[in-house]
């Protein structure tokens, strides 16, 4: 994710700046702890992984 981060905004994070996690990252991460670590656990047999960078489509031209 921080490289992620650097490559999308490489002028914010000249001189040094790292880039850090927020608490939802931190939390989500924590919360899908239990279904990587235990192979027996239902919820494993379906996975989604949604990704949006800020912005998420704003870029999308539409056509009318």
């Amino acid at each position: 994710m921080a490289d992620a981060a650097r490559r999308r905004s490489p002028d914010r994070y000249k001189e040094g700046a790292q880039p850090s996690w927020r608490l939802f990252q931190i939390a989500f991460v924590l919360l899908a702890l239990p279904g990587l670590a235990d192979e027996t656990r239902e919820d494993r047999e379906t996975v989604e992984l949604i990704f949006f960078p800020t912005g998420g489509g704003k870029t999308e031209r539409t056509w009318g």
